[in-house]
């Protein structure tokens, strides 16, 4: 079962992780919208007041592409015969971890202990967390641990598959590249938004 969670990509047909990432990304979207979730990077969700309804699903199509394509790009390079919807998929399906978290947000509890202490770092008032607040806080911290080291294990064992990568040197160009692709899809969504 472990195995199937952190490398799918060896035992599933491509086909039925394309559709089972489409509907998980169809839902994740509904999430974030529901909870106040953006998907404003590869690697990150974060909460906002006021959202619109195609925002996160919006924020996915933008990450999973900036991904995709300079993973697919890195791929081609590596192995010639690296292919494009393997690569997708392998990005689709490392997203879904990130869509368990806005689920932390209900009745927006997370977003109002965020804005307690940000609010508490930029004045002199004292924080004043409640014992909810702090388990929440404490759960979304260990969970958004969990949703980051998941994903990156998914892309990279999907890289790794769809690649054929052995060489440490990979390794590092998958790290590097995962870094741009961050920083590009923050970017891009900064600048539409």
């Amino acid at each position: 079962m472990l195995k199937l969670l952190i490398n799918p990509f060896e035992r599933i047909l491509e086909k039925k992780l394309l559709l089972f990432g489409m509907l998980t990304l169809m839902i994740g979207a509904f999430i974030g919208y529901f909870f106040k979730g953006r998907y404003d990077g590869v690697l990150d969700v974060h909460f906002i007041d006021k959202i619109q309804f195609y925002t996160p699903l919006f924020d996915i199509i933008i990450s999973v592409l900036c991904v995709t394509i300079l993973l697919f790009a890195l791929g081609s390079f590596i192995n010639k015969k690296t292919r494009f919807i393997d690569v997708l998929i392998t990005t689709i399906i490392a997203k879904i971890p990130f869509y368990f978290l806005p689920l932390l947000n209900y009745k927006d509890g997370l977003s109002l202990a965020t804005n307690k202490i940000v609010e508490s770092l930029s004045t002199t008032t004292k924080l004043a967390l409640n014992s909810v607040e702090i388990a929440l806080l404490v759960a979304s911290s260990l969970l958004s641990l969990i949703a980051l080291v998941w994903s990156i294990i998914l892309l990279y064992n999907g890289f790794k598959t769809a690649t054929n990568a052995k060489e440490n040197k990979h390794n590092l160009y998958f790290v590097f590249t995962l870094i741009i692709s961050e920083i590009l899809s923050k970017t891009i969504l900064y600048l539409i938004n």
